[in-house]
């Protein structure tokens, strides 16, 4: 369980790099990466973002400290802390993660230079936010539209081969184009305070170990899922079927059946689907395509959605997080890429 995307207060997070490794932790973390803001010096924001104290002023004592915890963390928790940095420059108008970083990178240079610098010390190139936030538009923030780094998506077949990983999820936000491009892609949360802990998360299937890790991400052995802070402690509810398949424990259609939403533009896997349900003892309700699944959900309040990722209207990607920021938040997902 992973989260490589994290801020700390040598930038502009809230949590010191120790309360940092107390939170993830204490939560069960496996690996995680420090990887504070290093900004450019070449505009007049650039400079302003210096002086807020929103990028790290002395590199070397950064990586100092994050080694002098990363051996306590390990003792304390069994937790592997990473060494990297969030390179950002905002006249060339991106921000690359670079992972595994032992010495510091030039901001002040084309986003190829930051790539090569990266790969030259063994680390991992990976794209921040490659694409708009949804969020952004959700919460009318037009600030953030504005100045949201773009040259890495607007030219990502230029860096299809020198781009190790694309962030597909950040936060709270998805980014289904990551996945349909055929991109290699890991889910982070963009850590910056406490609350940001429920985000999506990475599941690397590897050894707990540095090398092991980067290989795993460079062989796409990963899947993402939406991790859940107030959820982690609750135990799943078992659904007792009786002798004619009814489900007979949790909330019900009012008959006592769960209550499930199977939302696929197929119309004969959803009938498929549907037929071996219902025989279950379980009420199904359909939806074609997002907008009729989102209105379903609301209607009829399911206790778990069958979820296909690509459909009309409003694909599974963005459906999904409308559900995770709704008052629908806890219903259970799955899909055919393990969405959790």
């Amino acid at each position: 369980m992973a989260d490589l995307h994290i801020h700390s207060t040598f930038s502009d997070g809230t949590e010191s790099i120790e309360e940092i490794v107390n939170i993830f932790g204490e939560t069960g973390f496996d690996v995680i990466a420090i990887t504070d803001h290093l900004f450019d010096t070449q505009t007049s924001r650039s400079l302003e973002i210096h002086e807020e104290g929103k990028s790290i002023k002395d590199v070397q004592s950064y990586f100092k400290k994050i080694d002098e915890v990363a051996h306590w963390a390990k003792q304390h928790f069994g937790l592997l802390v990473i060494p990297g940095l969030e390179i950002c420059n905002l006249s060339e108008d991106y921000h690359i993660l670079g992972l595994d970083l032992k010495e510091p990178i030039d901001p002040n240079q084309e986003a190829e230079g930051v790539i090569d610098d990266i790969h030259r010390q063994g680390g991992l190139a990976i794209a921040s936010h490659p694409p708009l936030k949804l969020s952004f538009f959700l919460q009318g923030d037009n600030e953030s539209i504005r100045r949201h780094p773009l040259h890495l998506w607007k030219h990502r077949a230029k860096y299809f081969n020198k781009i190790d990983a694309w962030e597909i999820a950040n936060r709270d936000d998805l980014f289904d184009r990551v996945a349909l491009e055929g991109l290699p892609y890991i889910a982070c949360s963009d850590f910056h305070d406490r609350e940001h802990l429920s985000s999506w998360k990475s599941l690397i299937f590897s050894e707990k170990e540095t090398e092991a890790i980067k290989r795993a991400i460079r062989e796409r052995e990963l899947s993402l899922f939406y991790f859940s802070e107030k959820r982690r402690d609750r135990k799943p509810v078992p659904i007792r079927v009786g002798e004619e398949g009814a489900a007979s424990t949790g909330s019900s259609d009012g008959k006592g059946h769960k209550k499930i939403l199977i939302a696929d533009d197929e119309k004969d896997l959803v009938e498929l689907i549907r037929y071996h349900l219902t025989a279950k003892g379980y009420s199904v309700f359909t939806a074609f395509n997002g907008l009729e699944a989102w209105e379903k959900i609301q209607m009829e309040k399911p206790d778990a959605i069958v979820l296909d990722l690509m459909m009309p209207d409003l694909d599974g990607w963005d459906l999904c997080q409308m559900i995770r920021r709704s008052e629908h938040k806890d219903i259970s997902l799955c899909s055919d890429r393990r969405i959790i």
